[in-house]
């Protein structure tokens, strides 16, 4: 039980830096790895999920270059949310773990508790009602083989959630 805390503590440690420094690279070290490719889902419980969050990997194992010339660790890719409304606030969730539930007509499918989840972050939507986060990293070696899940929402000017993500990280 103290490894499964301490686990959780330095992986929401690490997704804190990564997300506040807008989901740069940052990585860690360690044990095994899984899959390589995130996954959608979407709830059953009835609530609408009216936005479209997606991950769009660049070429997986292999390192690239960004838009600034710099050399991008592998498993980075594009992460967008698309359908909020320009202008808009948003909310973007990372939890270590999943639930399906519907509240004020929207589903929740990222638990937001204090022990899951990881992090969270506050947006604007551009003008054309998205968040476009490019170079973001699945690699996390101290976590690899840890599914991640995200979850966008909209709260102003109105209440409205995307499908969600399975974030698997990698070495």
């Amino acid at each position: 039980m103290r490894l499964k805390s301490f686990v959780v503590i330095v992986a929401a440690l690490l997704l804190t830096v990564a997300f506040t420094d807008s989901f740069a690279d940052v990585q860690a070290n360690g044990p095994m790895a899984l899959t390589s490719h995130p996954t959608t889902y979407t709830g059953t419980n009835g609530g609408a999920e009216d936005l479209a969050l997606n991950f769009l990997p660049n070429t997986i194992g292999v390192a690239s270059v960004g838009t600034d010339g710099a050399i991008l660790p592998q498993n980075t890719g594009t992460l967008t949310l698309t359908g909020g409304t320009p202008g808009g606030s948003g909310l973007l969730i990372v939890s270590f773990a999943q639930v399906d539930v519907s509240a004020f007509g929207i589903s929740f499918l990222v638990a937001p508790d204090a022990v899951n989840m990881a992090n969270y972050f506050y947006f604007g939507y551009d003008a054309t009602g998205s968040l476009i986060v490019p170079n973001v990293s699945q690699s996390y070696p101290n976590l690899a083989g840890i599914d991640t899940y995200i979850q966008g929402y909209e709260y102003a000017p109105g209440a409205r959630s995307s499908n969600g993500l399975i974030f698997p990280l990698l070495p």
